[in-house]
């Protein structure tokens, strides 16, 4: 996926004459999201847990459309045994790959690590990795603010770094929508 978008990065499909993100260019964005669980682990109730977050992201636009954006998001995990918070910090790469009036469509990618109080999925462990793949769209409400949103499948796992046993997954599906300011 990187390398793809890193070769197609500074490509934009349908643009309009001035790109609303363009190199050199930076943003913040502010954004709540509920991550709905799909798949997991039976044996570590991968299937009870849900996500509600919130986001804290800066951007920076290598190229016109293409922005490196590193991403701090506070979690609270509802569970069938135990809630617990966290906290992740991801590194994605974001490609506005569609560009027309307002609007723009993207696909973003990237991972990182995250902690939990409690271990997510139970039986785990607390600290874990997380990786994010999925499409969004940005809305150019007034100057330099967007309406961001958009669904990323979010994996959590702990990549077996406490071995087999205690190796288990998180699978879901996160919607997010939010507001992004451009300066």
């Amino acid at each position: 996926f990187a390398v793809g978008v890193l070769l197609a990065g500074p490509i934009t499909v349908w643009a309009a004459d001035e790109p609303l993100f363009p190199k050199g260019a930076q943003d913040f964005s502010l954004a709540a999201s509920y991550a709905a669980p799909f798949g997991g682990e039976e044996e570590f109730g991968g299937e009870d847990e849900q996500l509600a977050s919130v986001s804290q992201a800066y951007g920076y636009n290598l190229f016109d459309n293409f922005v490196l954006v590193p991403k701090l998001t506070e979690h609270y995990v509802f569970s069938d045994e135990h809630d617990s918070v966290g906290l992740d910090f991801t590194l994605s790469l974001r490609w506005h790959f569609i560009q027309c009036e307002r609007w723009t469509f993207f696909v973003q990618g990237g991972g990182g690590f995250a902690y939990f109080t409690r271990r997510v999925p139970e039986g785990t462990t607390n600290f874990n990795f997380v990786s994010r793949l999925g499409p969004g769209f940005t809305y150019l409400l007034e100057d330099n603010c967007h309406l961001i949103g958009g669904v990323d499948w979010l994996h959590i796992s702990n990549a077996e770094i406490a071995g087999a046993p205690r190796h288990g997954g998180l699978n879901s599906a996160q919607f997010y929508l939010g507001l992004l300011w451009t300066f």
